[in-house]
């Protein structure tokens, strides 16, 4: 999660400062919480040369922090902006594509290209599965030793 995150912002960081060519960055990311706003998240869609944001079922992390939401329940690519009292409001957002896994294994995958896009994780009104996250193209990310789950 704070891997993916760190991730994408390393991303962007070497494509503008031109460390690395913007095509040959290939960013991938599994079950990233959301790291900017719109206006990053564009950045990096714009600057990047690949991009494939994984996300399984019902992973929790992907929906952190929480989007400004409309009536309808989409997402809102709102900017950053201050409020009435002159507080800086953050509207987080998702990089696209997004690569959507609804099933354990590394199969039954659907693209979604833009972000937000409610027939991939955003489907889901109520993402709570911490398992889900734990576990990406039916590899487990649990910790284990000899092949015993460490609770």
């Amino acid at each position: 999660s704070l891997g993916c995150a760190f991730t994408s912002l390393a991303s962007l960081d070497a494509s503008l400062s031109i460390i690395v060519d913007k095509e040959r960055i290939h960013l991938y990311t599994y079950g990233s919480p959301r790291v900017g706003d719109f206006n990053f998240a564009s950045a990096v869609v714009n600057n990047v040369g690949e991009i494939q944001r994984v996300t399984h079922r019902k992973d929790l992390v992907p929906h952190v922090p929480p989007c400004q939401k409309d009536i309808r329940a989409n997402c809102i690519a709102y900017p950053d902006h201050p409020n009435e009292d002159g507080v800086l409001t953050f509207h987080a957002f998702h990089v696209w594509p997004e690569v959507f896994y609804e099933y354990d294994g590394a199969y039954g995958y659907k693209v979604c290209p833009f972000a937000e896009d409610k027939a991939c994780a955003n489907q889901y009104l109520i993402p709570a599965s911490v398992d889900d996250h734990l576990l990406y193209m039916g590899i487990s990310t649990r910790c284990m030793k000899n092949g015993v789950l460490l609770v």
